[in-house]
């Protein structure tokens, strides 16, 4: 499958602001790369045609035949010509998005120069990896049943004219969560006859990171959530808001008159301001508790003769429930305005203070991301009151471990992900949803 991309000639940066402050960097550009010939889809069927041609006019002896035959040949060097001088001129640049998510397309752009006096016809870029034209079969994130990627992403171009820029987008739908690594670009063409393939392979290497699978959490949920800390909504003990009435402190320059307080003013002879409180946003404080896989009676389904049945869910893929259900309670959160706090329990990944911000929010998600379910700590963690933990089991069927009294939690199951969510969702909605944080939530407060 392939885009087509716009032909038309536009500069080396044709990028809106929204999206180079998604990329992570545009590779350098490659003007060498490595050539290599091979037979074209149709080359086989044109050797054997003119072979066939060339024998019937040898049988024959019929002119027409030989000028036919002729013809083939010429157009064989035709092909042969032109594969010799394509692609000789070609400046290639990937830019690839720093963050995607996995369902999600995560879009390859392909930045192709010309600069030979020749233009080119019919190209196809695409993502390579291992040795060979089929080396994506073996190695990289395409690779296997269960790899990353279903095939290597592929564009096509046109038409490119001496001189020209062009731009091409090749779809790339990552099917889970983790890092995909990009090792080269190969771009071919097989014009004006589909019997000499020209290929030229440039080196450049990137990496994307794909979240966990977003959803839409269900608004009631997390109302539940915040009001379970005990501390949303309440205002936050300083100053330096414009809410509840907090002290009295002497007159600055700058001070707005309406915050004069004018009574002690006149018996004190100086000017005097009131100060007022900063709101503090609600608060979630997410534990995602990956110390172990449950069992089939806590986290999987059974059939209706209550054996197990074809509709088990694995404890991997509960495991990946729990984490994509986590991530996709931090984004609606942070959409919402609360501070997000974040624990994991299990592989090793660092804790995060309540705070609400866009970085805080990525910097969490890339944790989730990075998490290597082989490697695991048993360690117990400690708990208080209106923690979350969520786990690959169901909601109330948390087991009771040492330094961990779920009775004070409210746990969520990811055998009951369908409770939670709604419908799927995607970074680039969730980075292009614009909601207005309550006052004071930006800087990081209080511990997780």
């Amino acid at each position: 499958m392939s885009w087509g991309p716009r032909s038309e000639t536009v500069g080396f940066w044709p990028l809106s602001f929204e999206f180079v402050s998604m990329v992570q960097r545009a590779s350098q550009t490659t003007v060498g790369g490595r050539s290599s010939y091979r037979l074209g889809s149709g080359g086989v069927l044109y050797v054997l045609v003119t072979g066939v041609i060339l024998a019937a006019a040898i049988y024959t002896q019929a002119n027409l035949l030989f000028w036919g035959f002729g013809l083939m040949v010429g157009g064989a060097l035709v092909s042969a010509l032109h594969a010799a001088v394509a692609l000789s001129g070609l400046r290639v640049r990937r830019v690839v998005a720093r963050h995607g998510a996995a369902g999600e397309v995560l879009p390859l752009r392909y930045e192709i120069e010309n600069r030979a006096w020749w233009p080119v016809f019919a190209l196809t870029v695409r993502e390579a990896w291992g040795k060979g034209s089929r080396g994506w079969r073996k190695a990289g994130p395409a690779a296997g049943p269960h790899a990353p990627l279903g095939g290597p992403p592929e564009a096509w171009v046109m038409h490119l004219g001496r001189g020209q820029t062009t731009q091409a987008v090749a779809p790339c739908r990552p099917r889970r969560r983790g890092r995909i690594g990009f090792e080269r670009v190969v771009v071919s063409t097989s014009f004006p006859f589909s019997f000499i393939e020209k290929r030229r392979s440039f080196d450049i290497a990137d990496e994307a990171l794909v979240f966990p699978v977003l959803y839409r959490v269900r608004r009631s949920l997390l109302t539940t959530l915040a009001a379970a800390d005990g501390e949303g909504g309440r205002a936050a003990a300083r100053a330096g808001g414009s809410e509840e009435f907090y002290g009295l402190r002497a007159y600055r320059p700058g001070d707005p008159p309406r915050t004069i307080d004018w009574k002690r003013t006149a018996r004190v002879g100086e000017p005097v301001s009131r100060e007022l409180t900063t709101p503090r946003p609600p608060r979630l404080r997410l534990v995602l508790d990956l110390r172990e896989t449950p069992p089939i009676a806590a986290g999987g389904r059974r059939g209706a003769s209550g054996t197990p049945g074809p509709s088990i869910d694995s404890g991997r893929q509960l495991e990946e429930r729990a984490i994509s259900l986590a991530a996709s309670l931090i984004c609606e959160a942070h959409l919402r305005g609360h501070r997000v706090a974040l624990r994991v329990l299990g592989p090793d990944a660092p804790a995060f203070r309540a705070a609400h911000h866009p970085d805080h929010r990525t910097r969490m998600l890339e944790t989730l991301a990075d998490l290597d379910l082989t490697r695991r700590n048993q360690a117990a963690g400690a708990e208080s009151a209106g923690d979350v933990v969520v786990w690959p089991g169901r909601g109330a069927a948390l087991p009771t471990r040492p330094g961990f009294g779920h009775g004070r939690a409210t746990v969520l199951g990811a055998a009951d992900f369908e409770r939670y969510v709604t419908r799927p969702t995607g970074w680039t909605e969730v980075t292009s949803t614009r909601k207005t944080p309550a006052a004071g939530s930006v800087a990081a407060e209080g511990g997780p």
